[in-house]
């Protein structure tokens, strides 16, 4: 552990690391609508107009969109189905 790093902060860190590890996949499996959603709300820190206007589709569509991922990621044999 690097000095002064609190442990909280280095377990947090590994607990990322491997959600993402397990995440990763499921993520690849969406959509490419979904998954450029979900990227522009997650890591892009963009709001839902802000998506919108990005991905020139209607604010509702970004929120569809969002929570058919949610559901998806929730329950992993949903991830690889069509929708």
């Amino acid at each position: 552990m690097p000095d002064g790093e609190p442990q909280s902060s280095v377990d947090s860190r590994m607990d990322a690391a491997l959600a993402l590890r397990e995440l990763g996949p499921r993520i690849a499996a969406l959509s490419a609508k979904d998954r450029d959603t979900l990227l522009l709300y997650a890591w892009g820190d963009l709001t839902y107009e802000q998506i919108a206007g990005v991905l020139g589709v209607p604010v509702g569509t970004v929120r569809s969109r969002l929570n058919r991922v949610r559901r998806k990621l929730a329950h992993p044999t949903r991830a690889g189905r069509a929708g």
